[in-house]
């Protein structure tokens, strides 16, 4: 029984609708416009990979490469020279005839000129082969460059305390009378012991002399050969042969 009361309930409504759309005028009724449809689209788009990070080349700076200068070559300043112009000089250790002699130069000996007194007489030397240095006389060497401009010596030597030189006595032998000789041969004798020394000398005449400790004297002689005999106290006795010719000599005595 409810069944059929709501069967005809639905079948009421529905007659009720269709007499209304009956009653209405012929005109057609307005249908209001209808809203577009908006479609979305959505498309798939697959989002574009991150930008690669592209790294740039370091700009790193290269040292520039060190361009090798050439070496500049020095040129040494040549050293003075000189060049013993006599046959046979002596080298002394200052300047003066009355120093004592460190050796004998022979002529054409190469020195290298280090200084020079403020009067230019004499030279501090080196000898260029043996590196020996001492002074010399300026009659004695041809120099290669002018005499004063060369530099003045710092320092020059003590003046030894040598007595002025004597003359020696000479005493002639029976066979050689003293007016057939001539004494054309002079010894300057340096004694730079501080004891005396006795020479004795055998050739053209004999004689024999006594230099005092620290002194100095001349012996006269006819030129030629001669053996010598020399002694002094607390040294071994010295002997030889030595020749002497015409001129003047140095003979010195010191300790080694």
């Amino acid at each position: 029984m409810p069944r059929k009361v709501t069967i005809l309930i639905v079948l009421l409504v529905a007659a009720l609708t269709s007499l209304a759309c009956l009653s209405s005028t012929g005109s057609p009724t307005a249908v209001p416009p209808t809203a577009p449809i908006i479609t979305l689209s959505a498309t798939a788009t697959q989002p574009a990979p991150p930008p690669t990070a592209t790294l740039a080349p370091t700009n790193t700076p290269i040292p520039p490469t060190a361009t090798p200068r050439p070496t500049a070559t020095q040129t040494a300043t040549p050293e003075p020279l000189a060049v013993v112009s006599s046959d046979t000089i002596n080298l002394r250790t200052g300047p003066g005839t009355i120093y004592g002699i460190v050796g004998v130069l022979e002529k054409g000996t190469s020195l290298v000129v280090l200084e020079r007194t403020a009067s230019s007489e004499w030279f501090h030397v080196r000898v260029a082969d043996t590196g020996m240095e001492g002074w010399v006389s300026e009659v004695v060497v041809e120099l290669s460059v002018a005499a004063d401009t060369l530099p003045l010596a710092a320092y020059i030597p003590p003046t030894p305390s040598y007595v002025a030189p004597t003359r020696a006595p000479v005493q002639p032998t029976a066979g050689n009378p003293t007016a057939a000789l001539i004494y054309d041969a002079h010894i300057h004798v340096i004694n730079s012991l501080s004891v005396s020394v006795t020479i004795t000398l055998d050739g053209p005449i004999h004689t024999t002399v006594t230099v005092a400790a620290g002194s100095s004297l001349v012996i006269d002689l006819p030129a030629g050969g001669y053996y010598y005999y020399v002694t002094a106290s607390g040294f071994a006795p010295l002997e030889g042969n030595n020749t002497w010719d015409p001129g003047e000599w140095e003979w010195e005595f010191y300790e080694q």
